[in-house]
C-alpha cells in the first residue's frame, strides 16, 4: 500500500490565480487565492472536499481574491484565513469592496484571521506552509510605492521531504528582498510568479536566471488567461524557460506569445494549455498530470500548445 500523498492544483481560472491543495485525508484542502469561485468551488466539491483546514489569500488584486467570499460561503468548515491586508491607501475600488465583504463573512462565522509574515509556519496532517515573503518593512517599503505585488504573499509548501514554492506575484523588488534574507528557495516545483509577466535582465535586481538558479525546479507552472489585456506571459520568460532542457513547464492557457496561430482567433474562449494541472506529491513520486480531456472541443483547430514540454 502507498503511502499518503497529497494533491496541488493549479486551476485553470483564466487570467488568475487559485491552487488547491488537497491533503492527506482526501476530504479537507488549502486554498492559495482564488478568482472564480465556481471553478475553485466546483473542483473541490468533485474531489470530495468539505473542510478548508486554510485560505491564503496573497494579496487583494482581485484576480487573486475575486471568488474568495463566494468560495467560504461555500464551505460550513473553514478554520482560518491568512489574508495579506496591504493598506487602505492601497486598497481602493472593487478591491476594498470584496475585502469589506471577506471581513464581514469572517466575523459573522468567528474564523480566525491573521496578515501571515515572513517566518511563520502552519502544519497540516503533514503539510508544512512556510511564509517566505513579507516581512514587516517589506510592506512598509511596498505601502511606500503603493506596490501590492511585491508586498504578495509567497508560500513553501512542503510535504513527504518535496516542496512546492508559491511565489504569488512577487516580481523583481521583491524577490531581492527574499533573497537578502538568503532564503532558501529550492523547490520541485515553481508556481512562476504573475502569470508570467516578470522578466528582468537590468541586474538591478535578481535576475530570473539567479532566481530559478536558486529554485532550481524540474516543474514551473504559469496560470495565465488566453485573451489577457496585459499581453502575459513575458516573451523572454517562454524562452528563457524553452532554454532550460531539464525543466518542464506548463501554461493553464495558451497565449499568442506561446502559440502563434492563436494571433489569428478572435474567439473570446480559451484555448486551454494544460488546464489544470495536478500534482500530486507523495514520498514515492511527484506525479503531473495536465487535464486536457475537457477541452478536445475547443483546442481541436490547433496543433499541441508549444508552451506545453
Amino acid at each position: 500500500m502507498s503511502g499518503p500523498e497529497i494533491t496541488v492544483a493549479f486551476l485553470d481560472v483564466g487570467q488568475g490565480d487559485s491552487t488547491g491543495i488537497t491533503l492527506p485525508d482526501f476530504s479537507s484542502a488549502i486554498v492559495v487565492d482564488c478568482f472564480r469561485d465556481s471553478v475553485t468551488v466546483d473542483y473541490l466539491e468533485r474531489n470530495g472536499i468539505n473542510t478548508l483546514s486554510y485560505v491564503f489569500l496573497t494579496h487583494t488584486d482581485s484576480d487573486h481574491i475575486g471568488g474568495a467570499v463566494g468560495l467560504l460561503e461555500n464551505f460550513g468548515q473553514v478554520d482560518g484565513i491568512g489574508y495579506n491586508h496591504d493598506t487602505p491607501k492601497i486598497v481602493e475600488g472593487n478591491r476594498r469592496v470584496i475585502l469589506r465583504g471577506l471581513l464581514q463573512l469572517a466575523r459573522r462565522r468567528g474564523l480566525e484571521v491573521c496578515s501571515p509574515r515572513s517566518g511563520q509556519s502552519w502544519t497540516f496532517q503533514g503539510v508544512v506552509v512556510n511564509v517566505l515573503h513579507p516581512d514587516d518593512l517589506d510592506a512598509k517599503e511596498a505601502e511606500l510605492h503603493e506596490d501590492t505585488n511585491n508586498a504578495s504573499i509567497m508560500l513553501m509548501v512542503t510535504f513527504a521531504g518535496r516542496r512546492v514554492l508559491l511565489a504569488a506575484d512577487v516580481e523583481g523588488w521583491g524577490w531581492q528582498w527574499v533573497v537578502e534574507r538568503d532564503t532558501d528557495l529550492r523547490a520541485n516545483v515553481f508556481k512562476f510568479p504573475h502569470h508570467g509577466a516578470w522578466y528582468d535582465a537590468s541586474g538591478q535586481q535578481p535576475s530570473l536566471v539567479e532566481v530559478l538558479r536558486r529554485v532550481k525546479p524540474s516543474l514551473v507552472v504559469i496560470s495565465v488567461g488566453t485573451h489577457n489585456p496585459h499581453n502575459h506571459p513575458h516573451p523572454n520568460t517562454l524562452e528563457l524557460l524553452h532554454s532550460c532542457p531539464q525543466l518542464r513547464f506548463v501554461c493553464t492557457e495558451a497565449t499568442s506569445k506561446c502559440h502563434s496561430p492563436l494571433k489569428a482567433v478572435r474567439k473570446k474562449e480559451a484555448c486551454p494549455c494544460a488546464g489544470t494541472v495536478e500534482v500530486v506529491v507523495s514520498s514515492d513520486q511527484i506525479k503531473v498530470t495536465p487535464d486536457h480531456a475537457k477541452h478536445l472541443e475547443v483546442v481541436k483547430h490547433f496543433d499541441t500548445p508549444r508552451c506545453k514540454r
